[in-house]
């Protein structure tokens, strides 16, 4: 499933002639006209990768990436909402996403509507 989709989010992001390498559990491509093989983005893995995508696309999901302290909220408020935020990524994992997986399926899905 992850495979499969990566290799979706990487066609969405222009890589072509994509290969996986024998050696290393790694995809490799071209891309913007260059022949030399580079390394394609983990987009499935590190979310920071796939919101750089979003960025390059100019799509702004509701979502924000939030710093890991939140000094305008008093310690009770920062708890209370740490535990949602922990809450809501172990909800995405028990169901096998993770917040990378979520945003690179709403990527596929934006393209589908647009196609």
């Amino acid at each position: 499933m992850s495979d499969d989709l990566l290799l979706r989010v990487a066609a969405l992001a222009g890589w072509q002639n994509v290969a996986k390498s024998t050696l290393t559990d790694h995809y490799f491509g071209t891309k913007d006209g260059d022949s030399r093989g580079y390394p394609i983005p983990l987009y499935t893995t590190s979310i920071d990768t796939i919101w750089s995508l979003f960025e390059e696309f100019g799509l702004y999901p509701l979502l924000e990436k939030l710093p890991l302290q939140n000094t305008q909220a008093s310690e009770q408020e920062y708890s209370c909402s740490h535990y949602l935020i922990s809450k809501s990524d172990y909800v995405l994992e028990s169901r096998g996403a993770t917040p990378a997986i979520a945003l690179c399926n709403l990527l596929v899905a934006i393209s589908e509507k647009i196609e």
